[in-house]
């Protein structure tokens, strides 16, 4: 008897740890619930509010803005704060601007249905272009390599050199245990290794594992609006727009035709 509870004791030594450990890498190979955050405001800066805002972002100490609308499309720079511009090129008439991102010392900025993205230097002459199949809608820079995002749940890594699509990951979150995939990514923004992701038409931001595409947090800004308007009432002025000063370790965010760029810390809910 001695025996036998000395072997089930051995045995169990072995299988629990054993049966722990599964579960331990199959729980890191998927996804987690992701942490919920709301934003508090720091400062509120003045801005433009006539810009159809697609892409956004902050360098060399200049904000660099995409906006669109066909025959309103364009990007430009300014500083924080101030509302004329400092430098600005124009798009054609039939294009449809969308997100931009600095890399190489170039600002490639994508387009909407024109499968166009424009390289430009820093003062924002035309430097080239390159072409691309399907939609565009916000990009960012992960190290050496582009992030595009095309309204529906997977996220391109492309190249720099010749904006060929190296892989993709699709987009998802766990909530309740169940998982789902998450569309309507737009404008990006590299935050500390994270892809965060405008969600068309919310007040809602993702950050994205770009390992494996796993939603790690989910941040609510939509107390932004009893700061830029209470009564909600701009027509197709929803957030949109994500710019990180890496220097400063600051967060802005902003939306289309806002009055405002808002400095915002997350904090947990």
């Amino acid at each position: 008897m001695k025996k036998i509870s000395l072997i089930i004791s051995l045995i169990l030594l072995i299988v629990i740890p054993t049966i722990s450990a599964v579960k331990y890498f199959l729980a890191e190979m998927g996804c987690k619930t992701s942490q919920k955050f709301s934003v508090k405001l720091v400062k509120a800066y003045q801005r433009d509010p006539s810009s159809f805002t697609q892409g956004f972002f902050i360098h060399n100490d200049l904000v660099y803005e995409s906006y669109g609308q066909f025959g309103a499309s364009g990007i430009k720079t300014y500083k924080l704060g101030e509302l004329s511009s400092t430098q600005s090129h124009k798009n054609l008439v039939n294009e449809f601007a969308e997100g931009a991102t600095p890399v190489n010392n170039e600002i490639i900025q994508i387009t909407w249905k024109n499968g166009i993205a424009y390289r430009y230097d820093e003062a924002l002459e035309p430097q080239g272009k390159f072409a691309y199949d399907g939609e565009g809608w916000g990009i960012a820079t992960l190290d050496d390599e582009l992030v595009m995002s095309d309204g529906g749940y997977e996220i391109q890594f492309r190249s720099a050199d010749d904006f060929r699509i190296l892989r993709k990951i699709e987009v998802k979150e766990i909530e309740k245990g169940i998982e789902s995939k998450v569309d309507q990514l737009n404008e990006l923004e590299v935050i500390n290794g994270e892809i965060w992701a405008n969600i068309w038409q919310t007040d809602e931001i993702v950050a994205i594992n770009p390992d494996n595409g796993c939603v790690d947090k989910r941040i609510d800004a939509s107390s932004l609006w009893d700061h830029e308007n209470p009564a909600r009432k701009y027509i197709g002025g929803v957030l949109n727009g994500i710019a990180y000063n890496k220097e400063l370790g600051h967060i802005y965010l902003t939306g289309k035709y806002w009055n405002h760029i808002f400095h915002v810390e997350l904090e947990k809910r």
